[in-house]
This record gives structure tokens, sequence and C-alpha cells, in this order.
């Protein structure tokens, strides 16, 4: 499946089930649970497009969309616990990523883990974006 509308790629990677993450919500929380973490959610996604030279009609379309993992509160837990929390989170999610890449029309993804707020709490972060096109 290609890339259709941004909603369908948003709902789609939402869908995605990535072990060890117990919630997943369709948009951004404005507050969470420390009990629920780690949860998921999207950020708003990007897209671009441009005009084909020959025809004047449009090329192809693509989305990219950061999905967020919200892991800890920073002054909650110890570094090092954290650390080997988003290391074992990359792993299982380049497992579901790559299982449902096909399915979605992902053309790449890339992680990294940063630190950032929801509400008024500074969380460890994994941010995973995710590039689809059709």
């Amino acid at each position: 499946m290609a890339f259709t509308t941004y909603t369908a790629f948003v709902a789609a990677l939402m869908d995605i089930s990535i072990s060890g993450v117990t919630k997943a919500y369709d948009a951004p929380p404005t507050q969470i649970s420390t009990a629920s973490l780690p949860i998921l959610y999207p950020a708003f996604p990007d897209g671009s497009n441009g005009v084909v030279a020959f025809s004047g009609g449009a090329g192809l379309t693509s989305a990219t969309c950061d999905m967020v993992i919200a892991i800890e509160p920073v002054r909650q837990s110890l570094p090092n616990v954290n650390y080997a929390a988003a290391l074992t989170l990359m792993d299982a999610s380049e497992t579901a990523i790559a299982a449902a890449a096909l399915a979605i029309g992902i053309d790449e993804w890339a992680m990294r883990v940063e630190q950032n707020y929801i509400g008024d709490t500074v969380y460890w972060m994994m941010i995973i974006s995710v590039e689809a096109s059709g």
C-alpha cells in the first residue's frame, strides 16, 4: 500500500504494535499518568509534493510522521535505567516497523532518543521518524 492521505498514514502508524508500549494515543496527549508509561503517540506529519516538469501535474507525494514514545520522566528514574529501556524499545520498534513497512508503504525510518516535555514534565522520549510516499 502506498501513501494515500495524511489521515490514513498516521492511523496506520498508530496501528503498529510495539512490544513494551503500554498505551497508544491517536493524538499527542496534554498530560499523562506515569503508571501508563511507556506510551506512543503521533506528532503532526510533514508532507511534500512537486510538479512533474513535462505534464504539469502533481508528482509523488511524500509524508513524514514522528512516532513518539514517552518512556519515563527524566527526574523519576536513573539515567542508566532509562538508557536500557530506550535501547529495548528501539529494538522492539525496529522489529515492528520492519514488519509493517510493506503494508503501510514505508520508505524509510530513523530513531533517536531525546528529552522533551509533555505538559509540564520532561520525559525521556524515543522519536521514530517514518517516511512514506505514494
